[in-house]
């Protein structure tokens, strides 16, 4: 493989640079210098196909070729030997037959430069019998340069789905409610509630006591439509052939650097997606109460006054399961808070420290997102209890492959592509039972300029 692709190479750099000198004259004669050079490449150019095809017609020469082959007591095709003399050794393992996702980007991108040899098995849905080893592949066509490569297994699938859950601190206390193979979106009903008067409870129900009226009137809950749509993430990377050789570098690039970088996105749009093809974010949006400043509050403050009116706002399951989100730059704010007593100052006993220098406020955790908005603008400390956000996946992560993209470069290109969608469970703020002060599972505090 690496002799063809050298070949190949330097067959492309010669042609590149005759296609410099015709284009540097092409409004033109050549000069003498220009017309010698031209006509040195030639030959070069012919010497370097002539090569290619010698080493094309070698391995071809080795795919058809008969071979001996060696079978494990069960049948299980163990090797092969052509009649040049080169042993390949087959893994059927069908637990965890690669040592890493680097190893199986290696082999995916072997096959896929390389279609003339034989598949390596791991890659197909095998069949071995005595006369030979029969495969499926698993992927797209390789033999249609459109439709790519290989698709990635479901075990570095769900790998690379999992660092990057673990990448973020708030995808994983999202309610997951998947999408169905088959569907494009999901829909699903919800409570139409905006207040809790007697009256208005679950969109209108209402119970009697029979001494309060002769006759009882009907009621029925009102149904509203949450409507979610699949919506792609896409991921696109370049390996170069010193890459292709080095697994572990592999591995790193595009397993961790693809799953922080989606864990950051989705995050993102979590908290300021517009929604339509992003997720629907918590800031700005209709579910979420924007908690006002205090009159004449400096700018880029917070107060224990701001802290006390947004768990105001919060309904009393979610204070039990929610968490704060901050900025960083909120740090030094929440570190200085103090209560006015008389001519001195207390802490504010909501604001504490545990042992482990744990931040807590109302004894919920606060977690440090970078994705809040920048101090004193609306975001950068919100309160949310994730258990009322809805994350939508469809299917799985799905990779492939193709050495066509990048084909004058000698690189092989990967493609990530992965589904999925959100957006907050409820469709409003709810009005109190008794009180003035709204509730919702999401509250932000508002801009302070």
């Amino acid at each position: 493989m690496r002799a063809l692709i050298a070949a190949r190479s330097r067959r492309d750099e010669l042609v590149a640079q005759a296609d410099a000198i015709i284009a540097g004259a092409e409004n033109r004669a050549m000069t003498d210098d220009e017309g010698a050079a031209f006509d040195a490449l030639t030959p070069q150019i012919s010497k370097a196909n002539a090569e290619i095809r010698r080493i094309e017609a070698a391995q071809e020469f080795e795919r058809t070729a008969p071979a001996t082959a060696s079978y494990s007591g069960d049948g299980t095709q163990l090797s092969s030997t052509s009649a040049s003399g080169v042993t390949r050794v087959h893994d059927n393992r069908e637990d965890k037959p690669w040592s890493s996702m680097g190893e199986f980007l290696q082999t995916v991108a072997f096959a896929e430069m390389n279609p003339r040899e034989a598949l390596d098995p791991r890659l197909a849905k095998a069949s071995v019998t005595k006369d030979g080893f029969s495969a499926a592949a698993t992927g797209a066509s390789q033999g249609i340069p459109a439709d790519g490569g290989f698709l990635v297994g479901t075990q570095y699938s769900d790998a690379l789905l999992d660092r990057a859950r673990e990448e973020s601190p708030i995808l994983g206390m999202c309610r997951q409610i998947p999408i169905g193979a088959g569907f494009d979106s999901i829909e699903l009903p919800v409570i139409d509630e905006t207040s809790r008067a007697t009256g208005s409870r679950w969109g209108g129900v209402q119970v009697y006591r029979k001494a309060e009226a002769a006759t009882v009137t009907a009621t029925k809950p009102t149904f509203g439509e949450l409507k979610i749509e699949a919506s792609e993430i896409m991921g696109l990377a370049y390996a170069t052939e010193r890459l292709l050789g080095n697994a572990p570098a592999m591995e790193g690039i595009f397993g961790n650097a693809f799953a922080s970088e989606f864990a950051f996105k989705v995050t993102n749009e979590i908290i300021s997606g517009v929604g339509g093809a992003e997720c629907l974010g918590i800031v700005g949006h209709a579910p979420t109460i924007d908690q006002a400043k205090e009159t004449g509050q400096a700018a880029a403050t917070i107060s224990t006054d701001n802290l006390s009116k947004m768990w105001m706002h919060v309904p009393p399951r979610s204070k039990s399961r929610g968490v704060w989100l901050i900025n960083g730059e909120c740090g030094p704010q929440l570190d200085k808070l103090s209560i006015a007593a008389g001519t001195g100052a207390l802490e504010p006993r909501f604001v504490t420290y545990d042992q482990n220098g744990a931040l807590r406020i109302y004894g919920r955790p606060v977690v440090e997102l970078e994705q809040c908005s920048a101090l004193g603008t609306t975001g950068d400390i919100i309160f949310a209890d994730f258990n009322e956000y809805i994350l939508s996946p469809k299917g799985s992560l799905n990779g492939q492959t193709s050495m066509h993209v990048r084909f004058l470069y000698n690189e092989m290109t990967f493609r990530w592509t992965y589904y999925i969608n959100g957006r907050p469970a409820w469709l409003s703020s709810v009005t109190a039972f008794k009180g003035n002060a709204s509730k919702s599972p999401f509250v932000t505090l508002a801009t302070r300029a």
